[in-house]
């Protein structure tokens, strides 16, 4: 043991000043990587821990962005994938009286969280604890069951060698023509170039556009060529594809926050063959 932490601080001390002799962002170093990823569930239930229902706000904006989660006078069925607390799917239940809405988180506490708030109620919402990126899908949710799915910033905190098994479980749930509908950080947001700036003091950066913060928690950055790939590969066509922004002048400083919105359709090889 005493010999495998001499080997990672040598590792880690190698990254460190290769980065500093030539000007690089630092690596995280292979064992810590591998134990971000092994133990991701554990650094977000930590996260909530510290955080309870504090850290995010509700969603409200989702069906304004989303019209398709509007009540159209039939019942649907949606899936929140990564729905942390809940700041999604109350939303959803409040303002659809027609939806049922299965949600999970990786995160135990997350979803324990989540089911003892008022608005909680068993019989429009199915929560509880999975890991999309790991784990099929259980029974509860059959094939082409679904009309929707909801991932809204979920896929950054994944590994992206994580991403497509994910869409594909997603996919798999999903109705025939069932939408999905995507929101994460873009690259060249505010929090990228932060990451950027402290990598040259100490390693962050597990790969390009993918980093880890202080927290264990991590988080990826994607450009509108990345995801338009990443959800063809598994299935989707794309409707709506755009990268939006914001910014707030502080002083002299302009605060920028970029952010990828995207809607999709599951499609089936048949679905191709009629030239949907």
């Amino acid at each position: 043991r005493m010999e495998k932490k001499e080997d990672e601080k040598a590792e880690f001390d190698y990254a460190a000043a290769y980065a500093q002799a030539f000007g690089l962002t630092k690596i995280v170093p292979k064992f810590w990587r591998e134990k971000y990823d092994r133990e991701a569930n554990k650094f977000w239930n930590k996260f909530y821990k510290s955080n309870t229902t504090n850290f995010f706000k509700d969603r409200h904006w989702l069906l304004r962005e989303f019209p398709d989660f509007n009540s159209d006078g039939t019942p649907k069925v949606a899936m929140e994938v990564g729905c942390g607390v809940g700041n999604t799917v109350f939303p959803l239940l409040e303002e659809n009286p027609d939806i049922f809405v299965h949600a999970f988180d990786f995160s135990a506490h997350a979803i324990k969280l989540l089911q003892e708030q008022p608005a909680y109620a068993s019989n429009r919402c199915n929560a509880f604890v999975h890991d999309i990126s790991s784990q099929d899908l259980p029974d509860s949710i059959a094939a082409s069951s679904v009309d929707m799915a909801s991932l809204i910033f979920v896929l950054s905190a994944m590994s992206p060698d994580q991403m497509s098994s994910s869409l594909a479980r997603i996919h798999r749930a999903l109705k025939p023509g069932g939408s999905i509908f995507f929101r994460d950080y873009a690259v060249k947001d505010m929090a990228q170039k932060r990451f950027e700036s402290e990598s040259k003091v100490g390693a962050n950066k597990i790969q390009d556009n993918f980093y880890v913060r202080g927290d264990g928690t991590r988080s990826f950055f994607f450009s509108l060529d990345f995801a338009e790939v990443l959800f063809t590969k598994a299935g989707f066509k794309t409707e709506q594809l755009i990268m939006r922004g914001s910014g707030l002048a502080d002083g002299i400083v302009l605060r920028c926050w970029h952010w990828i919105h995207m809607s999709c359709i599951g499609i089936r090889w048949g679905d191709f063959l009629l030239g949907m």
